[in-house]
């Protein structure tokens, strides 16, 4: 497997071949385990990414610089939110982001669990590769890209799907599934990409649903396989990989041994 990405000091594309410890594999192949002791003791990841556009209007400018004022890293690959996480209908402002939204996600029979959800602005200077088990094994994510196009794209490594994002792009997907952003034409995160563009050191604002991951219409349309605690998983293990505990390399998005 080969990845492109712009070389530090000259800007020359170099491949990257054959990183050792990373492997590209299906969602059938993890495990998440799940915090809920009530519920199923684990779970897969999901290969299905849905994705496609939305009509809805731009947020007031003075929303989006008040979101991005809350950007304090100041480093490309960061995601921090913009204001805080709110459940559907109790934010006015988003009311037809989310009714879009919603109206989508019906489409794919998965309204009812969207309804469940609740909403985080987000801003970024584009997001290495990461895996979101961690701290959202229990969630799916559902993205609506706020910011125009700008030569940005999506990236899922492990599914080979990449989504060229522009205002009104819409993502529906397992948080747990490795994604980052890219380029077009690269396959690989290099923050070197954004310092050399000073056009891309503003940043980028979208925001970001989470949703049960394990009601029955996320479960169907994700195709997801659920795990109870006799199916021989084991809940101290937040992540494996073909029975190996392993991370997501932030420059490939692939997995990793972990250390």
């Amino acid at each position: 497997m080969h990845f492109k990405i712009a070389d530090d000091s000259e800007g020359r594309l170099v491949v990257l071949s054959e990183r050792r410890g990373l492997i590209k594999t299906s969602g059938n192949g993890i495990y998440v385990s799940l915090p809920d002791e009530a519920g199923p003791a684990g779970r897969s990841v999901s290969d299905v990414v849905l994705h496609g556009r939305i009509e809805i209007d731009e947020l007031p400018e003075n929303i989006m610089c008040d979101w991005s004022g809350a950007y304090e890293s100041g480093e490309p690959g960061f995601i921090e939110h913009g204001g805080p996480s709110v459940g559907l209908g109790v934010d006015p402002l988003f009311a037809d982001i989310e009714q879009a939204t919603l109206k989508w996600a019906s489409a794919y029979g998965m309204a009812d669990a969207m309804r469940l959800s609740r909403h985080t602005p987000v801003v970024c200077q584009g997001a290495s590769f990461h895996s979101d088990a961690e701290n959202f094994a229990q969630y799916g994510f559902c993205v609506v890209w706020l910011s125009q196009r700008d030569g940005l794209d999506l990236l899922f490594p492990n599914v080979d799907v990449r989504i060229p994002l522009e205002f009104g792009s819409i993502v529906f997907f397992d948080a747990a599934q490795p994604h980052g952003t890219v380029f077009e034409g690269y396959d690989s995160w290099c923050a070197q990409q954004y310092q050399r563009r000073a056009v891309d050191f503003r940043t980028r604002h979208f925001l970001s649903f989470d949703f049960p991951i394990a009601h029955p219409s996320v479960v169907c349309g994700l195709k997801l396989n659920l795990f109870s605690a006799e199916a021989g998983k084991h809940r101290h293990e937040r992540l494996t990989v073909q029975g190996q505990h392993r991370t997501v390399d932030s420059v490939t998005g692939l997995w990793r041994k972990s250390p």
